[in-house]
């Protein structure tokens, strides 16, 4: 098969400096699936970078204006991303073009139309009526966009969840659909010795995330005599404030925000350099970042969303706390740096877990759900 994918974003290199789990997906998919077809990958064109590279085997097309990275903003970049997409000249004629990012899917569609092609899209989470509630009045807009392009006759979707497919199946009644979960690449990194009584979290620092929750209940171990250290990887609106509450609260010395961190590696060994993930985001479409710090070997203690316990099949290899109860999330933390034995048993199950997010298996079933698409289509 012909295979193109559409992202917003795509590494430059084949070692595969991902900036996200979109990117990652879509990154660790293209290589699995080059080795058996021929696939193309179109993404945003990015400053330093070549318009058209071959990467281990696989030809991206970067088009639109050029820009760097970003996930908000740049709104007449975005428009001129949608825009060249849609008007891409493709080397050869696809049978499968598939949409692997918000910004992609309205322009991917239109280019498999025009290819007479089998339009698929990727479905990374779905935020149908909560736009406004997550991101204010200009939510609105994201609301009818979603709206939008869910309304169009795919072929096919792929959703990364069962919660996703859930939140998406009464607007894509009728369409042909799959669940086919993210994977992990277990990273060559070399041996890292965590840091005592110390967390991590990686996350965009926006409300939804709740990244103040880990903060608060660093305070309630202080207040137990219990100081544990935490890093924090990711940019975002509410940065500052995070920095201002844990300067108030007492907490510079023990709280590390490092901004957005370039290499994928380096955000891998800041994991594992920690003795405990957090999570405690209350939206999340899969929430691979939880399946890379079990890669590491490092238990977490997560929200217990419905993405999270789909995921970790009900708290496997850490521990699921109530969201937003700050208590329970301090005393998670606190049960996995003093009792060794429940530490050393979940790292235990962690194995277990990372078993099942392989992406070699991800990129069969992917395969399939191509196959049956062209099968059923004729």
């Amino acid at each position: 098969m012909t295979i193109v994918f559409v992202s917003e974003f795509f590494p430059e290199s084949e070692h595969g400096d991902v900036r996200g789990g979109v990117e990652a997906r879509c990154f660790s998919m293209a290589l699995e699936l080059t080795r058996r077809h021929r696939v193309v990958v179109i993404a945003s064109r990015e400053p330093g970078l070549r318009d058209r590279q071959t990467i281990a085997g696989l030809n991206v097309i970067r088009v639109g204006r050029r820009r760097r990275f970003t996930q908000s903003g740049g709104l007449f970049a975005r428009l001129m991303f949608i825009i060249s997409v849609a008007f891409t000249r493709l080397p050869e004629k696809p049978d499968i073009v598939d949409a692997q990012a918000i910004m992609a899917y309205v322009p991917a569609y239109f280019l498999a139309r025009r290819y007479r092609a089998r339009a698929v899209a990727t479905l990374h989470d779905s935020w149908l009526g909560r736009w406004v509630k997550l991101f204010g009045p200009l939510g609105f807009v994201g609301e009818l966009y979603e709206r939008l392009y869910l309304h169009f006759s795919w072929d096919g979707i792929v959703a990364n969840s069962r919660g996703t497919l859930e939140r998406i199946r009464s607007r894509v009644k009728g369409r042909k659909t799959t669940v086919i979960h993210n994977g992990v690449t277990v990273p060559l990194i070399s041996a890292v010795e965590p840091r005592e009584n110390s967390v991590c979290i990686v996350s965009r620092l926006v409300k939804y995330k709740r990244v103040d929750d880990v903060l608060r209940a660093l305070v309630l171990l202080r207040d137990r005599g219990r100081r544990v250290t935490c890093t924090v990887i990711g940019s975002g609106a509410d940065e500052r404030a995070l920095r201002s509450f844990a300067q108030s609260a007492g907490l510079s010395e023990q709280v590390r925000f490092l901004g957005r961190v370039e290499k994928h590696d380096d955000v891998l060994r800041e994991i594992a350099a920690s003795l405990v993930f957090c999570l405690p985001s209350e939206v999340e479409g899969f929430g691979i970042v939880t399946v890379e710090a079990a890669a590491v070997g490092r238990p977490y203690v997560n929200s217990d969303i419905p993405a999270t316990r789909e995921v970790t099949e009900n708290g496997l290899g850490g521990i699921l706390y109530r969201l937003g109860d700050v208590r329970a999330l301090a005393d998670g933390i606190e049960r996995l740096i003093i009792d060794k034995a429940l530490y050393r048993a979940k790292q235990v199950e962690l194995q277990k877990l990372i078993q099942q997010y392989q992406w070699s298996e991800r990129a069969e079933e992917t395969e399939r759900f191509y196959g049956q698409l062209r099968l059923a289509f004729g």
